[in-house]
């Protein structure tokens, strides 16, 4: 209690000097003074910012509420937090033994304040200290218990902080104000709150040492409830922060200062997690949401059935905003520093939609009303002589009726998206407005994280024109080359293992010789792009698919995720993706890459099988980390490997969402239908359906055939050299028009004296021959011919005779000596005929 009295007459006498000098009226240590202090403008502008919980907690990573996973193990002991510790740690490891394994070894500042600034946030929260009491600074009343003492051994408010900053963003810090198991705390709660040891020694020292220190915009306290303010010296706290402190001017706090405080005293109001008012609030408020439904901290185990969607987030921050809230967006990163792929998704697709829709958020007030019962979901908000009516959903026949507007005749309605482009609209008899909505936005509707949105997408166009490509599987199974890129499976994998496998390392390789060991051997000594692009260039090929991984999980880029098993740390040292990519590119190809989803033997992805998919460590911390870090221009992605899981194991749906809507290629790329259990031929892109399918009916959806040169194998087989490509380049040289940019004809083939194929492009029709006429003639029974009709051959403009069957059916042509062509097959141009 000495010390308590002592610090409280530091601030009182502080207050009295600074008074005595003549500055402008302070605030007293009351609620009464404290409370009419206005709030800093620049919180109420700012609408959106991102709550980021991080800390030893998120080494467990396990638990409903991840962050409070100390106090459910040994406060509660909640049976499954204590089952988890029993079948995965020592008998006698303790919480503080997270500590050192709490490594932040990929924390990367500047890359956390990208993803924040991308997200449209003009305010972080950041979590100083949790009520685990571990503090991410060097506190020095938390001796061997902070960031720098174990564990990172760094400064993260202090990095987090600079960087943010640089990004113009405001920083706040969050901080509890009570520990579940420090001894001071425990002694003072068991007193019934009459000493004060664990405020004067611990929460209020660091509280100041936090400010003075770096200074934050805003502090989100938390822990007050156990106890009334009159305990945490709240409002002696409070006067010094408005009064003397750094950020007197500027600092924005909350309510949490004591039992009985929230949604009544203090700044801001955030009354409780996730608060949502239907009336509109008279004190300005903020909701704390979290994208994970299930914990603030990091869950290892998080489903994306558990998570919000992009749709989800909007249309709750729009409801915060039109009520005149601020809304908080909760992240939790992983233990090694990582922002989880799914959640940086979400913050980027936010962002995105800020983009465009940012001008009715940033700096707007609540409107006399603020939502309607519309028919689609509408929210309001205003900014100077402006309303905005944020909707949710397209409205049917493209008409908007808004019963709360009051129009005039100088009212101009326009989309946020073409603000030189004003919208027809008429007056409603009495209130209101029907708005005539351009139907070309309703292209432009952001895709959700479901098949029914992502399958509505339409194929970019360049795909159905370019017909054909070439595919190449390459990797570390191209050095053994027996049966080639399934080796190791075949070898080690399936039971019992492939004899011709087994033989081969036997008679080739030392015993206890492992599959790794290839890789050095993968060395791409004489790998060429630019020789390569020329070859597929010559091919006729308008795009190329290269293999990025394959299903034993080596990467031809440097995957950071794949430490030393991908191409630049092993092998090549050469970046194959990105040489090839460059090369190909340089010829006006377009360039794919083949990813496979699963990896045979990799330790996550097998524990997840074990687990029945339903944990997914390896799609989190693996997968697609993997796919956001390729997707940097790629124009196709060639999903394989998906078939043992499902979709919602592979988070199949959230990733295109964010690839059509807001990733670097999300205009043009294209993807196929190989993205979970039961997806191919019914969800995705365009069909591959199975290898080398080959439909016999005309399919309604756009469909690729996969096809090897070596009818045995998709990887390099040692016995086995073929060249096919540069005459399929010399023989589209010369039938090429029949192929690029053309679709199907009416009918698809004739299978009579002569196997026939046709296609059709503008006015023409094509027939290709793909065997030697055995006569100098061929009958083609489905063409319509006319007087207009003409008949000639690809590479040479002279007519063919002809004559018709039967009036309008049918025509026998008469063949001229038939050109050698590399695959014997041959192409009719019918003109004049339907």
């Amino acid at each position: 209690m000495a010390g308590g009295r002592s610090y409280s007459r530091v601030i009182q006498t502080a207050t009295l000097l600074a008074f005595a000098a003549g500055c402008a009226a302070r605030y007293t240590a009351d609620w009464q003074s404290l409370d009419a202090r206005p709030l800093p403008p620049w919180y109420d502008d700012v609408k959106f910012g991102v709550f980021i919980h991080w800390g030893v907690f998120s080494v467990p990573g396990f638990g409903h509420f991840s962050e409070w996973f100390w106090y459910w193990w040994q406060g509660l002991e909640k049976p499954e937090e204590v089952a988890f510790m029993r079948q995965n740690y020592p008998a006698h490891f303790q919480y503080a033994d997270f500590a050192p394994q709490f490594r932040a070894e990929f924390f990367d500042a500047n890359s956390w304040a990208e993803i924040l600034d991308a997200s449209g946030a003009k305010y972080v929260v950041f979590t100083s200290k949790h009520h685990d009491g571990f503090t991410n600074w060097p506190s020095p009343t938390s001796w061997n218990w902070n960031s720098v003492d174990v564990g990172p051994k760094r400064d993260l408010v202090g990095e987090l902080a600079t960087a943010v900053r640089k990004r113009n963003l405001h920083f706040g810090l969050y901080h509890s104000m009570f520990e579940w198991f420090n001894p001071l705390f425990m002694a003072d709660a068991a007193s019934g709150f009459q000493t004060q040891d664990f405020v004067f020694r611990k929460a209020l020292p660091e509280l100041v040492q936090l400010v003075t220190t770096y200074k934050p915009d805003l502090i989100w306290s938390d822990g007050d409830w156990s106890a009334p303010d009159t305990y945490w010296n709240s409002t002696e706290f409070l006067a010094w922060l408005y009064n003397d402190s750094p950020v007197k001017d500027i600092v924005v706090t909350n309510d949490r200062w004591g039992k009985g405080c929230h949604c009544k005293h203090g700044g801001y109001y955030n009354c409780a997690d996730r608060y949502t008012p239907t009336e509109l609030p008279t004190h300005k408020w903020e909701k704390c949401q979290t994208i994970d439904t299930q914990s603030w901290g990091y869950r290892r185990y998080m489903k994306s059935t558990e998570l919000l969607t992009l749709p989800n987030i909007l249309k709750d921050m729009m409801h915060v905003v039109a009520f005149g809230g601020n809304y908080l967006l909760n992240i939790g990163p992983m233990s090694d520093g990582m922002i989880p792929p799914v959640f940086e998704e979400r913050l980027r697709g936010v962002g995105g939609w800020l983009k465009i829709n940012g001008e009715a958020v940033y700096g707007t007030k609540a409107w006399r009303a603020q939502t309607e019962v519309a028919v689609v979901p509408v929210y309001y908000t205003a900014k100077n002589n402006s309303v905005y009516a944020v909707i949710f959903g397209w409205p049917p026949n493209d008409r908007l009726q808004l019963s709360m507007p009051k129009t005039s005749k100088a009212t101009n309605v326009t989309l946020l998206d073409y603000p030189k482009m004003p919208l027809k609209w008429e007056a409603v008899n009495g209130s209101g407005l029907v708005i005539a909505m351009p139907p070309m936005a309703a292209t432009d509707a952001r895709y959700t994280a479901d098949w029914t949105s992502l399958d509505a997408r339409p194929l970019p166009p360049w795909y159905d024109e370019a017909k054909f490509g070439v595919f190449v599987h390459w990797g570390v199974f191209s050095v053994p080359g027996v049966h080639s890129e399934w080796f190791w499976w075949d070898w080690r994998g399936q039971q019992p293992p492939d004899e011709t496998c087994v033989h081969y390392m036997a008679d080739n390789y030392p015993p206890g010789f492992t599959y790794p060991e290839f890789a050095p051997r993968f060395r791409a000594e004489f790998f060429n792009p630019h020789d390569w692009a020329d070859l597929f260039q010559a091919a006729g090929a308008k795009y190329v698919v290269l293999t990025a991984k394959h299903h034993e999980g080596f990467t031809n880029w440097d995957s950071p995720n794949s430490w030393n098993w991908n191409s630049v740390d092993t092998g090549p040292h050469r970046d194959l993706v990105g040489d090839l990519g460059d090369a190909v590119r340089n010829r006006s190809l377009h360039y794919g890459l083949y990813n496979s989803l699963y990896e045979w033997f990799h330790p996550l992805y097998l524990s997840d099988k074990k687990n029945g998919f339903k944990t997914q460590d390896f799609v989190l911390h693996k997968l697609l980390p993997e796919l956001y870090n390729m997707v940097v221009r790629p124009d196709l992605i060639w999903s394989d490997g998906d078939w043992e899981a499902p979709d919602t194991y592979w988070n199949s749906t959230e990733f295109l969402a964010w690839l059509y809507n807001d990733s670097p290629v999300k205009d043009t790329i294209v993807t196929n239908d190989r993205w979970g259990m039961g997806c191919y031929c019914k969800h995705g892109g365009y069909y591959n359906c199975a290898d080398k399918y080959t439909p016999g009916v005309l399919p309604k959806h756009k469909w690729e055939k996969c096809m090897s040169v070596d009818l045995l194998s998709w990887g390099y087989r040692k016995n086995m050299q073929i060249e096919r490509l540069r005459g399929v380049g010399a023989w589209l040289g010369v039938n090429g028009e029949a192929i690029y940019g053309s679709s199907p004809w009416r009918v698809q083939t004739q299978n009579k004296t002569n196997t026939l194929w046709f296609t059709s492009k503008g006015p023409a029709v094509y027939a290709f021959m793909v065997t030697t006429p055995t006569r100098s003639t061929i009958t083609l029974y489905d063409p319509k011919t006319s007087e207009k009709t003409k008949v000639t051959l690809l590479g040479d403009p002279t007519p063919l005779k002809w004559s018709p069957i039967q009036p309008d059916a049918g025509l026998i042509v008469l063949l001229p000596e038939l050109p050698f062509t590399p695959g014997q097959a041959w192409t009719l141009r019918l003109d004049g005929v339907l």
